[in-house]
């Protein structure tokens, strides 16, 4: 055998065991990634079962619609003079805001977050709408635009699973569809 021989076979070998090598990293950051994902779909779904969430998102379902039909309290939404301890759907909104850009810059996998959380976000969506409409005539059109991705995603995905899936994202009076 010559040199030239054990060469190439030493090649061969190191050229197989480097593939060998990059297939089981790949496999590893696969892992590693699905389990980091999984993390940080725990973490949300522990916080937004924190009682501060909880009770804001019951003041959204609740008592939202009566408080706006309050004057000072809707006068304050619309120039933007919110107080969490009154404006107490805030916390439920930064919420689903801050979820929405996890989702949006690809931090954590949608597909999981719109089937565990993405429901109530439409909701939450749905019944702040005018509020949201008055943050962005005062800060433009990216203002909650987290959120917004979010609920847009999580339509899409229902649709998707399932085409004649009932629409319980309908706002009272509202379209099929979210209202943009």
């Amino acid at each position: 055998m010559t040199w030239e021989a054990v060469t190439a076979v030493a090649s061969a070998i190191t050229t197989v065991v480097l593939i060998a090598t990059v297939i089981m990293a790949r496999h590893q950051v696969q892992l590693l990634r699905r389990s980091t994902q999984l993390d940080g779909l725990m973490r949300i779904l522990a916080e937004m079962d924190a009682p501060a969430y909880v009770s804001s998102y019951r003041f959204v379902v609740d008592e939202l619609t009566t408080k706006m039909g309050e004057p000072e309290f809707r006068q304050r939404v619309i120039d933007g003079m919110t107080d969490e301890s009154i404006h107490r759907y805030l916390p439920i909104l930064a919420f689903f805001e801050k979820v929405g850009s996890f989702v949006k810059f690809g931090l954590i996998d949608p597909d999981a977050v719109y089937c565990q959380v993405g429901s109530r976000c439409v909701r939450v969506w749905n019944a702040l709408r005018e509020v949201i409409d008055y943050d962005r005539a005062r800060g433009g059109p990216g203002v909650w635009d987290g959120i917004e991705t979010l609920a847009n995603g999580t339509v899409r995905y229902y649709r998707q699973m399932n085409p004649n899936f009932p629409d319980p994202y309908r706002p009272e009076g509202g379209s099929a569809t979210l209202r943009l």
